[in-house]
């Protein structure tokens, strides 16, 4: 959760916004809703847990420029990229796949003062599409399917 995303303010200063919580919370949310579990400490499974879920946040860029201080509005787009993958039981790696996605918003800057408004905004709506689409590929993976269907046989 210490995770930041870089973006040059309106003053031309290098600044940068906490992102890590925003991420985690859509994570936590869209994985939730492709498997009938998920729990976050590992402390809990104990060895009960029938896989892992592992995401990688790799590419992160915030494209936004403000030429100068002014009361104006601004595009920004926040790109996000992932790797999120499957691992059994027994720790092999059963799926794997790369997910990237972009949003765009508006922006305003102030000739008062450095900050960008709307921003957080911008980067939490970009998390909640990068976390539903990992959600997508989770849910609809024929090799994660197969897998469930095993393990259901086993219980039985």
């Amino acid at each position: 959760s210490d995770l930041t995303l870089g973006y040059t303010d309106a003053c031309q200063q290098p600044r940068t916004l906490p992102f890590g919580e925003q991420l985690t919370y859509a994570l936590l949310r869209q994985v939730g809703l492709a498997f009938e579990r998920v729990r976050v400490d590992p402390e809990q499974l104990k060895g009960r847990a029938d896989g892992e879920v592992a995401v990688t946040l790799g590419m992160q860029d915030v494209r936004l420029l403000i030429p100068r201080q002014m009361d104006k509005s601004h595009e920004v787009t926040v790109a996000l990229g992932a790797t999120v993958s499957f691992q059994d039981s027994k720790g092999t790696v059963i799926y794997t796949k790369s997910i990237r996605t972009e949003w765009q918003g508006i922006v305003q800057s102030s000739q008062r003062n450095c900050d960008v408004d709307g921003l957080p905004e911008v980067a939490n709506e970009a998390a909640l599409v990068l976390a539903q689409g990992i959600k997508t590929q989770l849910g609809t993976s024929i090799k994660i399917r197969e897998y469930a269907g095993q393990r259901e046989l086993q219980k039985r």
